[in-house]
């Protein structure tokens, strides 16, 4: 609730790592950080109604993430960071009704992030991220009245489900305990029958 005082430390933290990354320009670590204090500047800057400001500083970002990902195709996590980066520009883009424009920003991050993915599937960080970024999609898709839009986006997202490991346990242990196994604890009573009701197992 502090946002000037949350904003100026920020900018500390941004000034420490633009010497860091100076000085290091090898070292991905200051480069990524760097890069992450620009992009939360920008979420900062978005959240108090400042779009154009937030914009220049995800911008910042994207610059130093687009570049990491490309000199490192292999890592999962500069991807990651690329998809959010994109995100968060498209999400400015999509409350300014400049629908195009963040309809390609997403698809980008859908890309990234699915290639983090690919890397790494069992990081529930990049499924959550992929999540958002196919949510937003079809927020999009909506605001053009695309339904070829709207229908990649839904495919998505349900293929995100059905690949989901921690839900196929989960159904899993749903049919153990509809065949007669006794559930471990009230926690797990609570998440089955909630899967059972996603399922529409009434």
């Amino acid at each position: 609730g502090k946002p000037d005082e949350a904003l100026a430390a920020y900018n500390r933290a941004l000034a420490i790592f633009e010497r860091l990354a100076e000085a290091n320009p090898d070292v991905t670590e200051f480069q990524s950080r760097l890069a992450a204090s620009h992009h939360n500047i920008g979420v900062l800057l978005s959240e108090t109604g400042k779009p154009d400001e937030a914009l220049a500083a995800y911008k910042q970002a994207l610059a130093i993430f687009e570049r990491l990902a490309r000199e490192h195709p292999e890592s999962p996590e500069f991807a990651s960071n690329l998809g959010g980066t994109l995100n968060s520009i498209a999400l400015i883009e999509l409350v300014a009704k400049r629908y195009d424009r963040a309809r390609d920003l997403l698809r980008e991050a859908v890309t990234r992030q699915k290639k983090a993915m690919a890397a790494n599937p069992s990081n529930p960080d990049y499924r959550r991220f992929l999540k958002y970024h196919l949510t937003s999609l079809n927020d999009v898709a909506q605001g053009l009245g695309d339904d070829a839009l709207a229908a990649e986006a839904a495919h998505g997202l349900a293929e995100l489900e059905a690949s989901d490991p921690r839900l196929k346990a989960l159904d899993e242990r749903l049919a153990a305990v509809r065949r007669g196994e006794a559930p471990r604890d009230n926690l797990e009573r609570l998440a089955l029958a909630q899967r059972a009701y996603d399922t529409k197992q009434f």
